[in-house]
Formats: structure tokens, C-alpha cells, sequence
């Protein structure tokens, strides 16, 4: 019955699968997106942000409000919107689990130099809505919080 749920469901392109294999001092896992190929891993909270940041700076989408400075000589700028390209399944995503937990974070806008958007269960339970990256990380640890009695028990 999951499977065939699965296969009726569209997964956002917005979205990012988190599958999160390692918890306690520091998260790690992997993250999976309609607009990648591959997983994208990470082997830190901050690790999985920025890399999502540059995944989503990369993509065009959701597009970065404002352009980042820097003091190097970088021309490379993404600022441009690209409506993505879809390169994984809705169902292949939908798949993914991660060994401790699993979470789909949907970035809706990435204005005020920070990301708002909402975090679900992949079962559709809604977990918590964000303003910016501190917030989501605050949600993360919550979540991770909860898992910890059910391993115990």
C-alpha cells in the first residue's frame, strides 16, 4: 500500500529528502532533490547547509534573494532564476530513508538572506515551519530529541 502511495504522490521540486544516518555531537546523512542525480552527503548541520545553499545557488531554484559579497576575485554568480530540471523521480526520492531519521525540508523562499519554508515526517505529518536556517537546525535537533526514547525503549 506504501508503494502505490508513493507512486501517486509528486514530490516538490523545492524539496530536499533528508536522510540522516548518524546523530548525537553531529548530524550526518545524505540529501536527495528531484534536481540531482546523486545524493548530495553531509557530515554536519552546518555541512548540509551550505551545501544545500550552493545545490540551490547552483540550480537557480529557489532562487537566492540577495547576491552574497565577497572579497575574493569569484566571478562565478548564480543569481539567475533557471526553472529546474527534474533529473530523479518523484518515487525514487520517496524511497530514500535515512538510518536514524527521515525528513523532507521544503524551502519555499530564500529571502532576508536566510530560508523560510516548513519540515514534514515523510508519512505527511507536519513537524515545524522555519524563518531562517537557525530555526530549521532548531527543529532538526528537537526531532532528533524524540528519536532518542524510541531507540532506548
Amino acid at each position: 500500500m506504501e508503494k502505490a502511495e508513493n507512486e501517486s504522490r509528486s514530490y516538490p521540486m523545492n524539496g530536499i529528502r533528508l536522510c540522516i544516518d548518524r546523530e548525537g555531537e553531529r548530524i550526518a546523512g545524505r540529501m536527495y532533490s528531484k534536481m540531482s542525480e546523486t545524493p548530495i552527503p553531509f557530515e554536519s548541520s552546518s555541512n548540509m547547509l551550505l551545501a544545500a545553499d550552493d545545490f540551490f545557488d547552483k540550480q537557480g531554484y529557489p532562487q537566492r534573494f540577495l547576491e552574497p559579497r565577497s572579497f575574493l576575485n569569484n566571478k562565478e554568480t548564480y543569481s539567475s532564476f533557471r526553472y529546474p530540471k527534474a533529473v530523479m523521480s518523484d518515487t525514487e526520492i520517496m524511497e530514500q530513508e535515512g538510518k536514524c531519521d527521515t525528513l523532507d525540508v521544503f524551502v519555499q523562499s530564500r529571502r532576508k538572506a536566510g530560508w523560510q519554508g516548513i519540515v514534514f515526517k515523510p508519512v505527511g505529518q507536519f513537524v515545524g515551519e522555519f524563518n531562517s536556517e537557525l530555526e530549521l537546525l532548531m527543529i532538526l535537533e528537537k526531532e532528533m530529541k524524540k528519536q532518542e526514547p524510541e531507540k532506548k525503549g
